[in-house]
């Protein structure tokens, strides 16, 4: 099996761009996680067929993570996973938002589920893998700036 690259946010913004380069340069399967798998016409533009696989992943869901890292898991089997990028991420402009589990939902997309997935994914990840996270600092209460957008965790 070809190395295998996992993409949490690759239907838009850097994930889409982190998607298209590992199409470019490598000839790899790219597993992208997806919050609406049906709405990934430009991820499925820059990714030749035979090379994508799209899963449903909402990252501020624990059941979801689960049933994505365990989808991973069988189809991976003994294989593992060369990079893992964690880029899902949202950005709750108004009032604070809450999971059905209580958490805020900036804070569980944006961190939590991704803490669940690596941990969850780290028996498979191949000796010298990348895990990458990007992240902003929005949800943080002392960031002025995010304070004056509207931000609603800051």
């Amino acid at each position: 099996m070809a190395a295998v690259h996992i993409i949490t946010g690759a239907t838009s913004g850097l994930g889409l761009s982190v998607a298209k380069r590992l199409a470019k340069k490598t000839d790899d399967l790219i597993i992208a996680g997806a919050r609406n798998p049906a709405e990934t016409d430009a991820l499925r533009r820059m990714v030749p067929a035979g090379r994508l696989d799209v899963l449903r992943l909402d990252t501020a869901s624990p059941d979801l993570v689960k049933s994505f890292v365990s989808e991973i898991k069988n189809r991976l089997g003994d294989s593992k996973i060369a990079s893992l990028s964690c880029i899902a991420g949202l950005q709750i402009l108004g009032p604070q938002k809450l999971t059905a589990n209580g958490i805020d939902e900036t804070f569980a997309t944006n961190v939590m589920g991704h803490v669940h997935l690596v941990d969850g994914l780290r028996d498979h990840l191949a000796l010298g893998a990348s895990v990458i996270t990007i992240g902003s600092g929005t949800h943080d209460p002392n960031n002025k700036l995010a304070s004056r957008a509207g931000f609603a965790g800051a």
